[in-house]
Order: C-alpha cells, then sequence, then structure tokens
C-alpha cells in the first residue's frame, strides 16, 4: 500500500482521499433482508454482499484495500 501526503489538501478535498483504493464495510438490511453493504471511503454504497467473507472477497478481487473500521 501506497501513502498519499496530504499535507496543505483542502478540507472539500479530503472527502476524495482514498475513493478507488479503500472499502469497508457495514451490516445492512435491503428489502427485509440482511446482508453486507460495501461502501467506499467517501461512503458511496458500492454493493452489497450475502456475509462479510464474500464482502471482502469482493474488494480484494477489486484490487482494492479493506479497511476494518471496528
Amino acid at each position: 500500500m501506497t501513502y498519499q501526503d496530504i499535507t496543505g489538501t483542502e478540507p472539500t478535498e479530503l472527502r476524495n482521499v482514498g475513493n478507488g483504493v479503500i472499502a469497508y464495510t457495514r451490516p445492512t438490511v435491503i428489502e427485509g433482508v440482511e446482508g453486507i453493504a460495501i461502501h467506499g471511503a467517501d461512503g458511496t454504497l458500492i454493493g452489497v454482499a450475502p456475509s462479510v467473507e464474500h464482502a471482502i472477497a469482493a474488494i480484494l478481487t477489486e484490487g482494492m484495500e479493506y479497511a476494518s473500521l471496528h
């Protein structure tokens, strides 16, 4: 993983740091069905998987880094 120097970055630009590179998961319920939501670094919903394992596999398959928030 490479690190990005954000020194001098405007606050409005910070929301884009990690987009397309980092993803995280959280539990969700869609139409009464429990699943795991996959979100980009900026919080945008990328997709939904049936389990954490499937979600992480999808993230890694797409060449992204998985960030555990817990």
